[in-house]
């Protein structure tokens, strides 16, 4: 079993189902708070999702690659459901392809569980 005391960037998919603060409660038990300390009652609210858009493309091996370029248009994602957005692209910016690139992530949410959506 792996002990992995860092924070993941997925921890988002489980704030939002659960409606915990899963840094807070990190930065907490570093404290020297236990776990039994925190009392987290956490229920299920419905079902996330978690996406990411990177700056590759597949090559003709079937293998990612890389890419970049300038993002020439980027419109926010709005509506019901959508809990977070990164803000670190915008139009105009550019995107190198000399390193691993991942301009975006989007957080989206459903009161029903995923079996039902």
């Amino acid at each position: 079993m792996e002990v992995n005391p860092r924070i993941q960037v997925e921890h988002t998919v489980t704030e939002e189902i659960f409606d915990l603060d899963l840094v807070e409660l990190q930065l907490r038990v570093a404290r020297g708070e236990s776990i039994a300390d925190l009392s987290i009652e956490a229920e299920s609210r419905g079902s996330a999702v978690q996406l990411r858009v990177n700056a590759e493309y597949f090559g003709s091996d079937g293998q990612p690659r890389l890419s970049g370029g300038t993002i020439t248009r980027h419109e926010l994602p709005q509506g019901r459901g959508i809990a977070r957005k990164v803000r670190h692209i915008w139009g105009g910016a550019q995107i190198r392809d000399t390193i691993h690139c991942c301009p975006k992530l989007l957080l989206v949410t459903s009161k029903k569980p995923l079996d039902s959506c």
